[in-house]
């Protein structure tokens, strides 16, 4: 944990006004969060600060590479990934955090710590779908040998394949039969 101590601001001391920070998401920043889906990578977080009185303003702009896993072949892979987001800090109770744009902090704290925000804001750039990107003529990026082991198992299928005559029959026969009297109300509207 002595190395996330790095990822802190702190703002006790600070003159008000606008303050510039860059942090490294590296590695061993990121074999902290053991649970998470980001196995690695090398990401600038860079943070704008400003502090006023009785608030203060965090914008932050992550760029860089993380190691996921593909959820297609399961090996694992580099994905670029950009995340620009900005939070307030206000002092107050830290147990009432109600809104997503706003952390509360104890009136006697003095300083931020940013390294699980900074990994939320990493995980949160990253697409829904975990897939090798495609080379520059299209072609996929996956393990060849695990492509070939899935399709052995599911063979070719394409999405258009679900609209298939015998599946949509087995769902007709499925249908309890008082619902197709409803069913001929709709089919007979001119």
């Amino acid at each position: 944990m002595r190395h996330l101590s790095t990822y802190k601001i702190v703002f006790s001391g600070l003159k008000e006004g606008i303050h510039e920070y860059e942090f490294l998401l590296d590695d061993k920043f990121f074999s902290f969060f053991k649970e998470g889906e980001i196995l690695g990578g090398s990401v600038v977080a860079k943070i704008v600060f400003e502090k006023r009185t009785n608030l203060m303003t965090l914008n932050f702009d992550l760029r860089g590479n993380v190691r996921v896993v593909c959820d297609r072949c399961l090996d694992e892979y580099d994905q670029y990934i950009e995340n620009g987001s900005s939070l307030f800090v206000k002092f107050g109770d830290p147990k009432s955090n109600i809104d997503d744009d706003i952390i509360y902090v104890d009136p006697e704290e003095y300083e931020l710590e940013l390294s699980q925000l900074l990994y939320e804001f990493a995980a949160l750039a990253l697409p829904f779908r975990h897939v090798h990107p495609e080379s520059e003529d299209g072609e996929s990026k996956c393990n060849p040998d695990m492509l070939d082991r899935l399709d052995s198992f599911t063979g070719d299928y394409d999405d258009d394949d679900f609209e298939d005559q015998e599946v949509e029959e087995e769902l007709e026969e499925e249908i309890d039969p008082r619902w197709n009297e409803l069913k001929k109300i709709f089919d007979n509207k001119d």
